[in-house]
């Protein structure tokens, strides 16, 4: 499993509700989400979830013909997403990235909750990260 981003507490972009759409995004039936009280450590994760699922799309970019599935998130994300493209662009998390052309796969989508799926399931038991 790949690492992600960490980021300070002033690079924090979400605010709690974002952050629940965010990991609802990745893990849409999880039942703990909706009830979490949503702390630094969870924006940051749900940030850097993002931050992965932009980049490996447009790494995959190459490949699209073999790949016609995007995830298409509801519209309360849309923004969510774009505020953290535009602040991610600015400050060199996301490089080499059109801003008017990102797509999430869902193959991606699909496969970052898979890997992280345990990390969420320990926050959800024990309100803290181990592996994050």
């Amino acid at each position: 499993m790949a690492s992600l981003l960490h980021f300070a507490p002033n690079e924090l972009l979400f605010s709690p509700d974002q952050t629940k759409q965010v990991l609802l995004m990745f893990w849409p039936t999880s039942n703990g989400i909706g009830s979490m009280t949503i702390t630094d450590p969870d924006r940051g994760f749900a940030q850097a979830l993002l931050i992965e699922a932009i980049a490996a799309s447009n790494r995959m970019n190459f490949v699209e013909g073999l790949f016609r599935t995007f995830y298409r998130p509801n519209v309360g994300v849309v923004s969510t997403i774009l505020a953290l493209i535009a602040t991610a662009l600015r400050r060199n998390w996301l490089s080499g990235i059109d801003p008017n052309r990102v797509k999430i796969y869902e193959s991606v989508r699909a496969s970052l909750a898979r890997n992280w799926r345990s990390e969420l399931e320990i926050r959800l038991q024990t309100d803290s990260y181990i592996g994050y």
